[in-house]
This record gives structure tokens, C-alpha cells and sequence, in this order.
């Protein structure tokens, strides 16, 4: 079954609301840590998650890869673009 999309008039009431429907992650796993048990959520999990809540409000991302300019050594930049689809607005990070 589609989820609908619930329409907003800005970038930050989308958001605002979009992090109202995060569901509960389900714990992945667990791991030692200064002899304690540490749960954690698979980062499929976690992303799948997120993009749910996100697309049900309008919201898409994208994430892009380059090389530093003017450097010889292999450093990269990861810009991530957040859209707003009905109005077009969006933040880069």
C-alpha cells in the first residue's frame, strides 16, 4: 500500500512534521562495550527509516561526490541537498 503524501507550505514545516513520523527502529544487534551489551539499528534500517518519513512529506534527497579543487591529494567533498517538491526550496550540507 502507497503512503500519501502530505503537502506543507515550507521547507521547515515539512521537516518539523516529517520528524514527527520517524518510526521506532528495531534493535540490529548488540556489542560489547566496557563489559556492557550496547544495542544498536542496522543503518539500512536506520536509513529506510528516515527516507520513509521524508518522502511522505514532500521531502527528497540527494547526495553527490566530487574531488576538493586545487588539492593533488585525495580528499572529496559530500554535499547532501534537501528538497522541498512542492515549493522547490532546499539546504545543501
Amino acid at each position: 500500500m502507497q503512503e500519501t503524501t502530505i503537502t506543507h507550505r515550507t521547507l521547515r514545516e515539512a521537516m518539523a512534521a516529517a520528524k514527527q513520523d520517524f518510526d521506532d527502529l528495531q534493535e540490529g544487534g548488540k556489542y560489547q562495550r566496557g563489559g556492557k551489551d550496547i544495542p544498536y539499528s542496522e543503518l539500512k534500517d536506520i536509513s529506510n527509516a528516515i527516507d520513509k518519513a521524508l518522502y511522505k512529506h514532500d521531502i527528497f534527497v540527494s547526495t553527490t561526490y566530487g574531488r576538493v579543487e586545487n588539492e593533488e591529494s585525495p580528499h572529496r567533498t559530500v554535499i547532501t541537498r534537501i528538497v522541498h517538491n512542492l515549493t522547490g526550496e532546499s539546504e545543501e550540507y
